[in-house]
């Protein structure tokens, strides 16, 4: 995902939201950013509301999502 980020960056966004109220904390995830390498923005989803909305009960879940806000 961030070979695919830095080659496409201009033309994409790419949002890796965190689901935090179901993870092991902020320093797990600053360790994996770190480890990986990843420039992506990271947004955290402290209240579990997002991932809600967006239904992902399995992690990783991923979606594209155009311009218009379509799935």
């Amino acid at each position: 995902m961030q070979a695919f980020y830095e080659n496409n960056k201009d033309d994409i966004e790419i949002l890796a939201v965190n689901l935090t109220n179901v993870d092991k904390g902020q320093d797990a995830i600053n360790a994996f950013v770190l480890e990986y390498g990843l420039t992506f923005p990271i947004p955290l989803d402290e209240d579990g509301m997002i991932g809600m909305q967006y239904q992902a009960f399995s992690i990783p879940t991923s979606f594209v999502i155009d311009s218009e806000g379509i799935i």
